[in-house]
């Protein structure tokens, strides 16, 4: 019987009619058989836009698969699911929990004809057993959303697959390639600069790491597997430095305990991260500059100068001078801002500005951009 209906809907693709739902309908309005029943006219309301709804999806000669997705899960699931809810008292769905798990409502989604059918079928056969109170509720209220169910299974044979985009291009400035050495000066006045700041840098660190495995340390031995795998999660950071811990004090239950040595091991670690720090530094900005320079086509007044270096908060920072035989120049600023993720790993972000930037005809060049100064200042340079 149920096959049968499911493959008539399927085959005409007809409407759902409303007031096919007696016993949903039934069971959303107040008193049934002297029990209170914990129904509502916003219920019944919803479940007559769902429908509606459904009704309009079945003649939509093409749908996307988000749509699908949503109509089933959230438009034909959250509405039934709040039937139930509200359609069965609270002292028969607390009976059934105890007594019959494998047909709480939680365990299945009515937008699957496939789940909707074989709890039909197996409430059928436990029904010849026992007559409880809530397979006499759920076997004709399941017969009911049969051809719910078949609507969803329908919707599924008229997606459409999407046409995927051609990708867009990308505004992001790329800096043109660098085709000679011309920034052998740049690259050397940025290894000074970061030599300057990189211990600041690696006692920052080193400070941090410290900090983080003392709180470790200090917290309490978790419950149980979920807790201590989300505690590894945020302490990673810590957790993976060699000759940190004692061996097998971070297994199981045990607690976390600092090798004699570990001030001596986290220094390292502070160190190790200033010389990442200065490698990548050393790679984005001086790439950046090193273009400007090429672009140019002629030498420097002297030296780049560094103006100034300081360490802060989280932030080091340096600005460096550059003059050139044109009487252009400009002053850069580099900074390797340290950061954090939500899982207490440490990161860099380096981000380079430019200011003061004058033109060989002693002019100042608005909005110094990383694309301006290879379009604009660079070029202009070159013109007679």
């Amino acid at each position: 019987m149920i096959m049968t209906t499911f493959r008539a809907f399927l085959t005409e693709q007809q409407a759902i009619n409303p007031e096919a739902f007696p016993f949903t309908r039934h069971s959303l309005r107040g008193d049934h058989t002297g029990q209170h029943w914990f129904g509502g006219d916003k219920v019944l309301q919803n479940f007559d836009k769902m429908i509606s709804s459904l009704n309009a999806a079945l003649q939509e000669p093409g749908l996307s698969a988000t749509r699908v997705t949503d109509i089933r899960s959230y438009t034909v699931g959250r509405t039934l699911d709040d039937v139930v809810r509200n359609g069965v008292p609270t002292p028969v769905m607390d009976w059934c929990r105890a007594n019959y798990r494998e047909f709480d409502y939680t365990s299945f989604i009515p937008g699957h004809i496939g789940l909707i059918k074989s709890k039909l079928a197996a409430a059928d056969k436990a029904f010849t057993k026992s007559s409880n109170p809530y397979l006499q509720w759920l076997i004709p209220i399941l017969r009911e959303w049969v051809p719910i169910s078949a609507a969803c299974e329908t919707l599924k044979t008229r997606i459409v697959a999407r046409t995927p985009k051609a990708p867009e291009a990308r505004n992001a400035y790329v800096a043109p390639f660098v085709k000679s050495d011309a920034g052998a000066q740049i690259y050397k006045v940025l290894q000074t600069l970061t030599d300057d700041l990189k211990d600041a840098y690696a006692a920052a660190v080193t400070k941090y790491l410290e900090e983080m495995a003392h709180r470790y340390v200090a917290l309490p031995p978790a419950k149980n597997f979920s807790e201590r795998s989300n505690r590894s999660q945020s302490y990673q950071q810590v957790l993976m430095i060699r000759g940190l811990w004692k061996p097998d004090s971070l297994s199981g239950t045990s607690q976390p305990t600092l090798t004699d040595n570990f001030r001596e091991v986290l220094v390292k670690a502070g160190h190790d991260a200033a010389k990442d720090m200065q490698e990548r530094f050393l790679y984005k900005n001086s790439r950046k500059l090193k273009a400007i320079v090429d672009a140019k086509g002629m030498g420097l007044v002297d030296d780049p100068k560094i103006l100034r270096a300081t360490a802060g908060q989280g932030v080091f920072e340096g600005d460096i001078l550059i003059r050139f035989t044109d009487q252009s120049e400009f002053r850069v600023t580099n900074k390797v801002v340290l950061k954090i993720n939500h899982f207490g790993t440490v990161f860099n972000q380096y981000p380079t500005t430019f200011h003061d930037v004058r033109m060989p005809d002693g002019s100042k060049m608005g909005q110094p951009s990383e694309e301006r100064m290879n379009e604009v200042f660079a070029k202009a340079s070159r013109t007679p």
